[in-house]
């Protein structure tokens, strides 16, 4: 009995000391119209070695080192054949991005010194899949205007995670002017892409054709219906583009969790 209680006191000792909260990765939102959301580069990166570098969390010693070959480049300094330094975090709470030694990426991020620094915040994404954003940045490479609104729709399992994310092909969208209902239409192509090249100043609202048993679902703040999107403000001019990017997100069923914008 008596080794029983001391059991138990040390038990008790053991979940009221003092524990050790671990980090969360929070990103802050990026801005869905503008160019400023990119990092101080973007390219196509091949990764070619891994490195641990130990130190302490807050210093820049802290982390992993990926050398990639440079494929494509679009802004910033890195040129097509260099091996440049990646540096991210070792992944979870500290928002480090997981590479895989030999695959491809898009690779968005900022620069110190020599070094390139990107995370889970960033636009970096597997190659395959990115084919969208190239589209983009592409265009911008070439000093060419990109659309005022491109988005990409996308399904999601009801069982299954982001991971698993599939496009929607064929699949009606309107951008309605809240203010004059004037509706400008388009479908999505194969990649789950639709975009207009030009809108007039306003404020709009994304309308999609989904089938009866798909919704849209949400994330942030705003929460749409069914087959709606939070609204997108188009600022461009004749000469300017406003580059919003937005990535839809539907799943079966009437949830509501997930546009996800500038991913």
């Amino acid at each position: 009995m008596r080794n029983t209680i001391q059991a138990l006191l040390s038990l008790t000792l053991v979940v009221l000391a003092p524990v050790t909260i671990s980090w969360a990765c929070q990103c802050v939102l990026q801005a869905p119209c503008s160019t400023s959301r990119y990092g101080d580069t973007d390219f196509v990166g091949e990764v070619l070695s891994r490195r641990e570098v130990s130190g302490d969390f807050n210093s820049k010693s802290y982390g992993v080192m990926f050398q990639v070959r440079v494929l494509e480049r679009f802004r910033g300094t890195a040129k097509v054949g260099d091996i440049v330094g990646v540096s991210t975090g070792f992944g979870g709470g500290d928002c480090g991005y997981e590479f895989k030694l030999g695959d491809k990426y898009l690779i968005d991020a900022s620069k110190t010194g020599d070094v390139f620094e990107t995370s889970t915040c960033s636009l970096t994404a597997p190659l395959e899949g990115s084919e969208v954003e190239l589209r983009s940045l592409r265009r911008i490479a070439l000093g060419q205007r990109i659309p005022d609104l491109v988005g990409v729709l996308m399904l999601r399992p009801a069982t299954k995670g982001y991971k698993s994310l599939t496009p929607l092909q064929g699949v009606p969208v309107e951008a309605k002017n809240t203010a004059d209902g004037n509706t400008q239409k388009t479908v999505t192509d194969a990649l789950g892409s639709f975009s207009w090249e030009q809108l007039p100043k306003g404020k709009y609202a994304l309308i999609f054709g989904l089938p009866k048993n798909l919704v849209v679902v949400d994330a942030d703040s705003e929460f749409p219906a069914g087959n709606r999107a939070p609204p997108i403000l188009i600022e461009s001019s004749d000469a300017a583009s406003t580059a919003c990017h937005v990535r839809i997100v539907v799943e079966p069923g009437g949830s509501i969790r997930g546009i996800i914008l500038s991913r």
